[in-house]
Parts: structure tokens; sequence; C-alpha cells
């Protein structure tokens, strides 16, 4: 009996300490290639590069703030200013895929340019143009290792296309 009683502790504790021990994070390289065939050089790509830690995500914020006058200055005071953001933001999400073999991505890509016209804001012209493009990719299967195109936008009004590809690499 005693000897029942000494080996039960030891017994109850080997499946609790099993589940103590969570399997090791994992942290992920995304490499994005995006393609604008309408750029200067059409055809060159842009390389952003993230590492997705532990908890899988990732973002990379790139780009600047514009001054604009918001009205034509007067005599008294000049005008006061407002600011178009332009640049590219990119959120990215590495999970466990279905397959053990995958993993699944989430990516949001936004690509923000202004444009003024003929006549600036601050010579009574109108407030800039500001030209938005998002993709967004949700639970997109990836093979770590390999090449995924995750999508591509033709936009006939522009005569552009935009490609996206990404490559997610599994960190030691």
């Amino acid at each position: 009996m005693r000897l029942s009683l000494f080996l039960l502790p030891a017994l109850l504790a080997g499946p609790a300490a099993a589940q103590e021990n969570p399997p090791e994070p994992v942290s992920y390289r995304v490499e994005i290639t995006l393609r604008d065939s309408g750029a200067r050089g059409a055809g060159a790509a842009r390389k952003y590069t993230l590492i997705a830690g532990a908890r899988g995500n990732a973002n990379l914020r790139v780009g600047e703030r514009i001054p604009y006058p918001a009205s034509r200055p007067s005599d008294q005071q000049p005008a006061p200013h407002q600011f178009v953001e332009q640049g590219i933001f990119i959120d990215c999400k590495v999970s466990s895929g279905a397959a053990p073999s995958q993993v699944n991505l989430n990516l949001v890509i936004e690509l923000t340019n202004h444009r003024f016209w003929e006549k600036t804001p601050d010579a009574g012209g109108p407030p800039p143009a500001v030209e938005t493009m998002r993709f967004s990719f949700a639970e997109a299967p990836v093979t770590p290792g390999g090449k995924a195109m995750l999508g591509f936008l033709d936009d006939p009004v522009l005569g552009r296309r935009f490609e996206v590809e990404a490559v997610v690499i599994r960190l030691p």
C-alpha cells in the first residue's frame, strides 16, 4: 500500500508535465515581391522582407506625409496646411496550415500615392487626388520555401498590371 501511494503522485505528474511543455514557437521570414508593369523600369520588382515572430505577426510602414495648403494664403496669414500620406503599408500574419507541410499567410498590402492637378492647391487648384490600391489575402496556403503567386490586378484605366508573390521560410 505504501508503494502505491508513493507512485501515485509520480503517475499523476507524468501527464501534467507533458502538457506543460507546449511546442516551440516558430518564426518565419516572409519575402514579398511586388511587380508593377506600369512603373518606371516596367517589370521591375520591389522586394520587402519581414520577420514574423513567435506570434506570427509582422508590419511594415514606409512612406511620407506631404503637406499641401488647405486654402489660399491671405496677406495677413499663411495658408494652413493639411497632409496626405503616401507609401506602402504591409500587415502580415503566418499561422499553421491545414496540412503539416503548409502554412497560412494573411497578407494586406496597401499602396498609397497622390497626384496634384495642373494647378496646385496654393495656386487655387483642388486638393490632391489620393490613389490607393489595397491587396488582401486571407488564409492563403503556402508551402514554406516555395514561391506562391498570391494574385494580380489588371487596371485597364491606367494600363498597368500589379502582381504579388510571396515566399515563406521557416527560421530555425
